[in-house]
């Protein structure tokens, strides 16, 4: 065996163990109604799933470690609502989870919501849009 190929062996095993592999990283968004009505109607629950899936070498933290903001952007009636974007909770990587909320009224229209994803500060990805219709 060369020199050369055992040297590029050791600095990939070197990064592998020091943990500087890159994750892949794959955001979803869903629209989620209990009432199963969209457009959702004053006082009815509504929400959004998110997911973000990752591979990662190491143990995975536990579901209650929460590292990845969730940021929504958007639109009402076609016209963008969202500034720069709305901060509304953290999720965990690798397990789906809903932020559930209610239509108060007086805020009628037609919504796309889609996601950016960020991690230590660092944009990870973006997800899907999805439509909610408030009457």
């Amino acid at each position: 065996m060369t020199l050369k190929p055992l040297f590029a062996a050791v600095l990939a095993l070197g990064a592998l163990a020091s943990g500087q592999a890159s994750a892949n990283y794959t955001c979803t968004l869903g629209f989620v109604s209990p009432s199963g009505t969209n457009p959702v109607h004053v006082g009815q629950q509504f929400g959004f799933s998110v997911l973000v899936s990752f591979l990662d070498f190491g143990p995975y933290p536990p579901i209650t470690v929460k590292p990845f903001e969730v940021h929504f952007h958007g639109t009402r009636n076609g016209v963008w609502d969202t500034g720069s974007g709305q901060h509304l909770a953290n999720v965990a990587g690798n397990y789906e989870e809903t932020i559930m909320s209610y239509n108060p009224g007086g805020i009628a229209g037609n919504y796309i919501r889609y996601a950016t994803i960020y991690r230590n500060g660092q944009f990870v990805c973006s997800t899907n849009s999805v439509y909610a219709g408030l009457l």
